[in-house]
């Protein structure tokens, strides 16, 4: 039973207001980055230990994460390519369906869908943006392991167990910013989803509110008769009883007439 209002959360926030939830996401994962960069790690070990098959193995873990962060760049870099597509497509296509005479393009709940697809489109671009501008990337570098002094090389000696907690922090480390950049590029491609839809129904209504005006405008006399079709329809269920009384009574008045008019032709030849 608790399970159903928390489903319905998460659809509205990650389907609904992706951007939005995005932003909130980042937050609390920021906050789980400091939390391992100020976590100090040591190595319990258990048993016999292959050292250096475990670094080679960490080092394929983190190449894994770097690899991923490519994949996610190349997805941003994309949604960019898609969003400024589908402005310059609905900006092009407005100029073409713009028509003074439809009522339907300038009511408010119509222009509401086109203005809040847009909104969803220029938040997508934010999004995208941000994922794209997260540069951090954590690893072991040249100055960490070597400094200059005076024309002179340190070369900082790192034993087996600080190497393995340094790539393994590094490893968590990057697997956190890469979920930054994934949550900003899922709400990029969803709040395009939305947009696009909204959109879409925008120019259906707007197409199918200027094809009826130009209907209405070629066949006016057309819908004239139809109305009056209707109209005299409208009136005869409104009123069924005159309707009847007139056809009962009007059959009884032509004969009185004709009967009358024998009376007179018959005193006229006495």
């Amino acid at each position: 039973m608790n399970k159903e209002p928390g489903k319905i959360r998460q659809f509205f926030l990650q389907d609904i207001v992706p951007n939005f939830y995005a932003f909130q996401a980042e937050k609390i994962l920021r906050a789980k980055i400091k939390e391992v960069l100020e976590k100090d790690l040591e190595i319990r070990k258990e048993g016999e230990l292959d050292e250096n098959a475990l670094i080679d193995e960490i080092k394929i873990y983190h190449e894994d994460e770097r690899n991923r962060k490519q994949i996610i760049d190349d997805k941003a870099k994309a949604s960019l390519f898609i969003i400024a597509l589908s402005i310059t497509i609905i900006l092009g296509s407005l100029s073409f369906i713009k028509d003074p005479g439809s009522r339907l393009i300038t009511t408010l709940p119509v222009l509401l869908l086109l203005i809040i697809g847009i909104l969803y489109l220029l938040l997508s671009g934010v999004t995208a943006i941000k994922a794209f501008n997260i540069r951090e990337y954590y690893s072991i570098y040249l100055r960490d392991r070597i400094k200059e002094d005076n024309g002179q090389l340190a070369v900082a000696k790192i034993d087996n167990d600080d190497l393995i907690c340094r790539h393994y922090k590094n490893i968590k480390l990057n697997e956190l910013t890469n979920n930054i950049r994934n949550n900003y590029v899922y709400a990029t491609f969803a709040g395009i989803r939305n947009g696009i839809i909204l959109i879409s129904i925008f120019f259906i209504v707007a197409v199918g509110s200027i094809y009826y005006t130009s209907y209405e405008e070629d066949n006016p006399n057309k819908n004239t008769e139809t109305m009056k079709g209707n109209n005299a329809r409208q009136r005869q269920k409104e009123f069924p009883a005159n309707s009847a009384q007139e056809e009962t009574t009007t059959p009884e008045i032509k004969n009185k007439g004709k009967s009358i008019e024998r009376e007179r032709t018959t005193s006229v030849d006495k």
